[in-house]
């Protein structure tokens, strides 16, 4: 029950192996009574090395508490200092056997302690062992925990007058993005939240879109009012951690957008008679009521709905590539493009349109390998997708496949009449041909007979060029129709 008071001092401190030390100032006590003194330390100079505390506390001189009673209480005024700075609750150090135990612990130690007329505190820095401070707290006033795990004194009965509603990216995928709903304080901590009322707003600006609102925990219940699907009611479904509904940043869900295009997506400010967000006061553990247009007057504080973080926001479509190779078996000369007259179409929807994009033979992105093989690909096509492709040439027999990209596909073309069915889409055995694009079809009646010889007869000898348009009598396109074009429509005769 003693007021023990140390003031006007100057003490100069080393480090020392020492079991008691080493502090300029410690006090302790071990009995098993009630400890119930107040310790008073004023206008003291310190000075101390990097290893040493300005002040030690054992917390078995807190006292051991009868009813959780009592203990021992240690305010340090603000106006001491060490080595020449004002002092701070990093200057004391507390320890003992007892420490964290608050069968020892129901004191408090505190800089800068402020009392009321009562004898009550109303302000301080307190260490995070102070485990009695709320039995002497003033009315109205209460803890906050820094983020050293030091305690501060919160003047008012509200820790915060404003809350607002931020959505923060959380993950990314492909034809996905999420975000958190969070309810922030700006760096202040939000008491107890025990539920929100939002309505959001979602705006579709190009392309097919979905939203869901989807948990981030267990703790919050997630309930959609009257299956609206735009309009939803948050709480904790049995609190089992109080670090979750207090904390500066409080994430009450998640939303999840699906597909691709461009879209916005809000709380929908029309709304604003049922947006709200309910935490607890601080005393006497009133429920406090945060909505768009609070009146602290009426002890209302601020929901602000005002975050546009999802404003404009894209999902990319997401899109396969398909590699078709075209084999020459029966080889053709690398001559101009319209000389050789080929190309490769593919029919679907392309950048967002349903078109047919053509790639000619020899151009970009139409490259020759190094045996005469052709290669295109193609990078647009939309997952899940059915597409044409169209391979034709002047007297060749054109091709035809349909192939749906639910993952990059590699297709094969070829020329000549194989000896064993092979397969045109790489991977799916039920695609396997003979034939494909093959050489010899000049009057395309997609058999190569009697007639297709003719056609190739009756020019024979002549010069094929760019102007004439000989180019179907030309089969391996070398400039000349000869023997080796006739030999091309023998070998695919009758196929």
């Amino acid at each position: 029950g003693a007021d023990v008071e140390v003031s006007n001092n100057t003490f100069y401190v080393n480090s020392k192996d020492s079991t008691w030390g080493p502090d300029a100032i410690q006090f302790y006590q071990n009995n098993s009574r009630a400890n119930n003194y107040t310790a008073t330390i004023n206008d003291n100079d310190f000075y101390v090395d990097d290893a040493t505390a300005a002040i030690g506390i054992n917390t078995n001189a807190m006292g051991k508490p009868v009813d959780n009673a009592g203990g021992g209480h240690v305010a340090i005024g603000s106006d001491n200092t060490v080595n020449g700075e004002a002092i701070s609750i990093s200057n004391v150090i507390v320890f003992g056997n007892g420490i964290n135990d608050e069968a020892y612990t129901r004191g408090y130690v505190g800089v800068g302690v402020e009392f009321d007329a009562n004898g009550k505190i109303i302000g301080g820095e307190f260490s995070e062992y102070s485990l009695g401070l709320e039995d002497a707290l003033a009315d109205g006033y209460a803890t906050e925990t820094d983020v050293a795990g030091n305690l501060n004194i919160v003047e008012e009965t509200l820790l915060v007058d404003e809350i607002k509603v931020e959505f923060a990216p959380a993950s990314e995928a492909e034809g996905e993005k999420v975000y958190n709903i969070n309810l922030t304080a700006g760096g202040d901590v939000i008491n107890r939240l025990n539920s929100a009322d939002l309505t959001f707003l979602f705006s579709q600006i190009e392309g097919n879109n979905e939203y869901e609102i989807i948990a981030s925990n267990s703790e919050v219940a997630i309930n959609p009012v009257d299956n609206s699907k735009v309009r939803y009611e948050f709480h904790y479904n049995g609190k089992t951690d109080v670090a979750t509904d207090t904390n500066a940043t409080i994430t009450l869900g998640q939303v999840k957008f699906t597909g691709y295009g461009k879209f916005s997506f809000v709380v929908d400010v029309n709304a604003n008679d049922t947006n709200a967000a309910h935490a607890t006061k601080l005393f006497d553990n009133i429920v406090d009521t945060f909505i768009p247009n609070g009146n602290a007057a009426n002890g209302e504080g601020i929901l602000d709905v005002s975050d546009k973080t999802i404003t404009d926001v894209e999902i990319a479509v997401p899109v396969r590539t398909l590699t078709i190779n075209l084999d020459f078996p029966n080889a053709v000369e690398d001559n101009k493009i319209a000389y050789q007259d080929m190309k490769v179409e593919i029919t679907g929807t392309i950048d967002g349109v349903n078109q047919t994009v053509t790639y000619a033979l020899g151009t970009d992105g139409v490259y020759a390998m190094a045996n005469g093989d052709y290669v295109v690909e193609e990078n647009r096509l939309i997952l899940n997708n059915a597409y044409t492709v169209t391979v034709s040439g002047a007297g060749y027999r054109t091709a035809r496949y349909t192939v749906t990209m639910t993952t990059d596909k590699t297709l094969r073309f070829w020329n000549n009449v194989m000896d064993e069915a092979q397969v045109v889409e790489v991977g799916k055995d039920s695609s396997i041909a003979k034939v494909t694009f093959l050489a010899g079809d000049i009057v395309k009646d997609n058999n190569i007979n009697i007639y297709d010889l003719s056609a190739v007869v009756s020019y024979f000898g002549s010069v094929s060029t760019t102007e004439n348009g000989y180019a179907k009598y030309d089969l391996n396109r070398d400039g000349v129709i000869d023997s080796k074009d006739v030999a091309y429509v023998l070998v695919s005769w009758n196929n």
